[in-house]
């Protein structure tokens, strides 16, 4: 196990460059050059820790590498190696070089719903996740709006006089992501949302009219990753997808693809570094 972890960590220190800090991310510029690191490699390692949607390896630094479990969110005593918001630690980290971007599956997510004492809460909103653990208007897990923690808001905020005023200020956890068959599922029927997969994002086309029930003029159907139709065959290409909310990655790691590809014989899909390719695009990206 640790010569595996040594492993990831030479990988990562080679193979990152990190330009942006996640807080200044806009998700539908996210192209791959930033490796997604999943829950499980952040949890296997007290060389790694997470804050504001980063992932940092604090192997040379001691004082970082005791910092007690206080400071951590936890699920009962499991500690989640995401630090909780901390002014000291957090000018302490601002020499210390990150390695990327903590990834959050939509299905880890749905965990984080703040209902037991034991339990952080956590929502999404635009690709991007969030800590309302302490907010007094989602104590029990519920909102006393609308906006209920484990769950992407996207939409609900867009509807919302409060907007962006929501999430001001919010200590930032990871990028949302969603698997293969976490996209496979939304397709837009028995009350799921109409996602579509284009360029490795995930956009939220229920709100769009053409895409009621989540079929489009019966050619296109949501649940899909759609990259390649879209650019090939549909007239107006991606620019009508521009008006839909971008809220989350379609990503996976390399057993997740594996499996994808085993059972979908005839998916020309392939990868180099973290992207997924169907030809010369990207669809998709592949976590660490």
């Amino acid at each position: 196990m640790k010569k595996h972890l040594m492993i990831l960590f030479v990988v990562f220190m080679t193979t990152v460059g990190l330009s942006e800090a996640l807080s200044d991310l806009d998700l539908k510029n996210y192209n791959g050059d930033t490796v997604l690191i999943s829950m499980t490699t952040l949890k296997s390692s007290t060389d790694l820790l997470a804050y504001n949607g980063m992932v940092y390896n604090i192997s040379a630094y001691s004082d970082l590498k005791n910092i007690s479990k206080e400071k951590f969110f936890s699920v009962g005593t499991e500690s989640l190696r995401i630090l909780k918001k901390d002014a000291v630690i957090e000018k302490k980290l601002a020499s210390v070089k990150t390695i990327g971007y903590l990834a959050v599956s939509v299905k880890e997510l749905e965990t984080f719903n703040g209902k037991s004492s034991s339990v952080p809460a956590f929502f999404a909103s635009d690709g991007k996740i969030y800590d309302v653990t302490e907010n007094i208007k989602c104590r029990g897990g519920v909102h006393t709006v609308a906006y209920q923690p484990g769950k992407d808001i996207t939409i609900d905020l867009k509807k919302s006089k409060h907007s962006n005023n929501v999430i001001k200020g919010l200590l930032l956890i990871g990028i949302l992501t969603f698997n293969f068959e976490d996209l496979y599922a939304m397709n837009g029927k028995n009350g799921k949302p109409s996602l579509v997969g284009v360029n490795g994002k995930i956009y939220d086309f229920s709100e769009l009219k053409r895409w009621a029930g989540g079929e489009h003029l019966n050619v296109h159907s949501a649940g899909q990753e759609l990259t390649y139709q879209l650019k090939s065959k549909s007239p107006h290409g991606v620019k009508k997808i521009s008006s839909a909310s971008v809220i989350g990655l379609l990503a996976t790691d390399m057993k997740g693809f594996s499996t994808v590809i085993s059972t979908n014989k005839n998916l020309k899909y392939s990868t180099k570094e973290q992207n997924i390719y169907e030809e010369k695009e990207i669809i998709g990206f592949l976590t660490k």
